[in-house]
């Protein structure tokens, strides 16, 4: 008795882990606009469609290849249509994948300077080269959307906050992309956010508003937010 009473409890156990995964933000879904959700798990993948091509923000880490390209044609997007990878950080988890999505789509890489010598080193991840090397202010455009790169070091020396502006039902709104945990939260402090995302979805919430995406109001609309993560970032 003892023995079935175990085996239930962990049958319970596996489902609520499968619940868990399910409403998690790990399925493919628009966030706002033109920006969608793309990543596998906590560490996030962001896709940006213009009429120019597909802009993507981090590449996940490796062993979520698969998973990644299934959410980007579950969407209806050409996994080759990618033309220009941004990065948040340089690490495992958000450039694990990054040579080989280059490799295959012919994509341009674009990533602060200050990270370019881990991307060059590999290790934890494939090396891979670089086209461009950013600078705090430096813009990145493509089919009239336009990419402002702010260099926050925190995880890595050229952790990138991202900045962007996207049009729905005539606003404009003004979306955050936040790198990771700065260092300084100073110089983040002046930007406007209407839209907070980042390169984890506990940053932002994301498992949360994924399971309010369906209301009225959409959860991802959030002014408060990027502040309130700026504000309460753990000092180094």
């Amino acid at each position: 008795m003892r023995r079935a009473w175990t085996l239930i409890l962990f049958a319970l156990a596996l489902l609520a882990v499968g619940a868990a995964a399910a409403s998690s933000g790990t399925e493919p879904f628009r966030i706002l606009a033109n920006i969608y959700s793309v990543g596998a798990s906590d560490a996030t993948v962001f896709l940006i469609g213009t009429p120019k091509g597909i802009v993507l923000l981090d590449t996940g880490a490796p062993g979520e290849y698969e998973k990644i390209r299934a959410n980007i044609a579950k969407l209806g997007f050409d996994y080759y249509g990618i033309r220009i990878i941004i990065l948040s950080q340089a690490d495992r988890e958000h450039a694990g994948n990054l040579a080989q999505i280059r490799r295959e789509t012919g994509a341009r890489l674009m990533v602060s300077e200050a990270d370019v010598p881990l991307l060059a080193a590999g290790g934890p991840f494939a090396r891979v080269d670089v086209d461009q090397q950013l600078r705090e202010g430096d813009r990145v455009t493509i089919g009239g959307l336009l990419f402002t790169a702010h260099i926050a070091p925190g995880d890595t020396k050229g952790c990138t906050t991202w900045t962007t502006q996207v049009r729905w039902e005539r606003k404009p709104y003004d979306v955050v992309f936040a790198g990771c945990h700065p260092q300084n939260a100073a110089p983040l402090k002046s930007i406007k956010s209407d839209i907070f995302l980042g390169a984890r979805g506990s940053y932002f919430g994301l498992e949360k508003k994924y399971a309010r995406r369906h209301e009225k109001s959409n959860p991802f609309i959030d002014p408060d937010a990027f502040r309130k993560f700026i504000d309460e970032a753990p000092r180094h």
